[in-house]
C-alpha cells in the first residue's frame, strides 16, 4: 500500500511539473516566424534609369509587410506604404535615413524598378521593434525607384 501511494504520488508531482494541471497553465510565448538570416534583394522588374550609389537623393515608393513564409513572396500583413501618406519617401543614401536594410536594399538599383527586400531583425527594428513592427521581427518591403539624382 505504501508503494502505491508513493507511486502516485511521484506520477502527481510528475504531471504538475510538466504543465498538466490545470491550477497553473502555462502559454508558450509566440515566436515570430523565422526567416532569412541575412537580407534578402529581389529584382521584381529592373529599372533603365539613373543608378542609386553613393549619396544619391532617392524619391521612391515603399510597402512594408511583416514577414510570413507562408505568404506571396513571405508577404504577411501589410502594414504600411508611403502612398497611405499620400507621398514619396525622399532620403539622401549613406545619411542613416532609413533602417540599415532599406539603405543596403537600394544600392544599385535604377529608377523605374521595383525591388523587394527581406529584412532580418538585426537590419530592421531590432529587439525594440516600433509602432508597426513586432520586437525581432523580419520585415518585407516593395520598393519603386521613381528617381535618382545628385
Amino acid at each position: 500500500m505504501l508503494r502505491r501511494s508513493l507511486l502516485a504520488l511521484m506520477l502527481a508531482l510528475a504531471v504538475t511539473a510538466c504543465g498538466g494541471s490545470d491550477d497553473n497553465p502555462t502559454t508558450p510565448t509566440p515566436q515570430p516566424p523565422q526567416g532569412p538570416a541575412t537580407l534578402q534583394i529581389v529584382d521584381v522588374t529592373v529599372g533603365t534609369g539613373a543608378e542609386a550609389t553613393g549619396t544619391k537623393l532617392l524619391v521612391l515608393h515603399y510597402t512594408l509587410y511583416a514577414y510570413d513564409p507562408a505568404g506571396p513572396d513571405g508577404r504577411g500583413t501589410r502594414l504600411q506604404g508611403s502612398r497611405d501618406f499620400g507621398r514619396t519617401l525622399d532620403f539622401r543614401q549613406a545619411t542613416n535615413a532609413v533602417i540599415p536594410g532599406f539603405e543596403q536594399g537600394v544600392q544599385g538599383m535604377r529608377a523605374g524598378g521595383v525591388r523587394r527586400l527581406t529584412v532580418p531583425p538585426s537590419l530592421a527594428y531590432g529587439s525594440a521593434g516600433n509602432s508597426l513592427v513586432a520586437p525581432n521581427a523580419w520585415i518585407v518591403f516593395e520598393i519603386e525607384l521613381i528617381s535618382v539624382t545628385d
